[in-house]
């Protein structure tokens, strides 16, 4: 610990929270779950467009013929 006492904040602190930067040239291996990833599923909404009820404060759903 003696060794870091005459550093400076920026040299303490250069690498604080992120991941030091990998330097040019090196290739890093790939993640073991990327070949595990599937594209997720989009769902479109069963509904056209929502309005809020003044009367009970709760939302109504009308699909597209209204």
């Amino acid at each position: 610990m003696a060794r870091f006492a005459n550093w400076t904040p920026a040299q303490k602190g250069r690498h604080r929270g992120r991941t030091p930067p990998v330097p040019s040239g090196i290739i890093t291996p790939t993640p073991w779950g990327l070949q595990r990833m599937a594209p997720y599923p989009t769902m479109a909404p069963a509904y056209a467009h929502t309005e809020l009820d003044p009367a009970t404060q709760t939302a109504r759903f009308f699909d597209g013929r209204g």
